[in-house]
């Protein structure tokens, strides 16, 4: 499968299914599914039987198997990007995500990276026909990123206080929205991230996450920060600590 064939499979994702209410939940799953696959993609030297790599494939599989072992989720969902995700943002930030799939990431499994991507692609397709199979959401919307589906779906579920809701991504933008009723779980890492581990591991809030990474900016989505500015810069200058984070901003 190609890239082209993978792009209209994405686009056929959704299915005109009876959605479950979200009042009827306790325990969601959300899955940022790309996030998740090009890491397993990347790092797993997963080969099968004809000897194909299905590093993307098994792992992300066998990562959601040990994710519904761990949380026990009543719901999940699995949230690929939209064709033409990055279209809106970039016509804010013509750089955003540039020089993206430029290089190989993996080292000596393909000859070149149009051979990788061919494998990416095809584990991918194969990976969304088995989804298919499985009591689990998939979601993927034209021209919106998986990060804003994601963000609506937390927030939506933690209306209802006795739902809780757990994202998975390495993506740390998710940190703005971790609060009592919304964790993060940083599959790299294999760590919960709760309200007090965010202040623990950046010395930040969760709610004044984003003021940071605005600051901050993000090298890897090609952001610009404050120039000349940095984590220990900033800190040092406002006097912040866990606590008292951004409370000199009047934030």
């Amino acid at each position: 499968m190609n890239n082209k064939d993978l792009l209209k499979l994405l686009d056929e994702i959704q299915d005109g299914g009876e959605q479950t209410p979200l009042k009827n939940e306790h325990r969601v799953l959300i899955i940022d599914a790309f996030n998740l696959f090009f890491r397993n993609f990347a790092v797993l030297n997963y080969i099968n039987p004809q000897g194909s790599h299905i590093g993307g494939l098994g792992g992300f599989l066998r990562s959601l198997g040990s994710l519904v072992k761990q949380i026990q989720p009543t719901s999940v969902y699995i949230v690929f990007d939209g064709v033409g995700s990055t279209v809106n943002r970039k016509n804010l930030l013509p750089e955003y995500k540039s020089g993206r799939n430029t290089t190989k990431m993996t080292k000596e499994l393909f000859n070149d990276i149009d051979e990788e991507n061919e494998a990416k692609a095809d584990q991918m397709s194969r990976l969304i026909h088995y989804l298919q199979c499985l009591p689990v959401k998939i979601i993927s919307m034209d021209k919106v990123e998986a990060d804003d589906v994601i963000a609506f779906l937390s927030v939506e579920t933690s209306k209802h206080p006795d739902t809780k809701a757990f994202i998975v991504s390495s993506d740390k933008d998710f940190f703005q929205l971790v609060n009592n009723q919304i964790t993060v779980y940083a599959p790299m890492e294999k760590e919960f991230y709760t309200p007090k581990d965010v202040v623990n591991r950046f010395g930040v809030q969760s709610y004044n996450f984003l003021t940071y990474k605005t600051l901050m900016g993000d090298g890897s989505d090609k952001i610009p920060g404050v120039k000349g500015l940095g984590d220990k810069k900033l800190k040092k200058l406002y006097g912040w600590t866990p606590n008292l984070f951004m409370t000199s901003l009047g934030v």
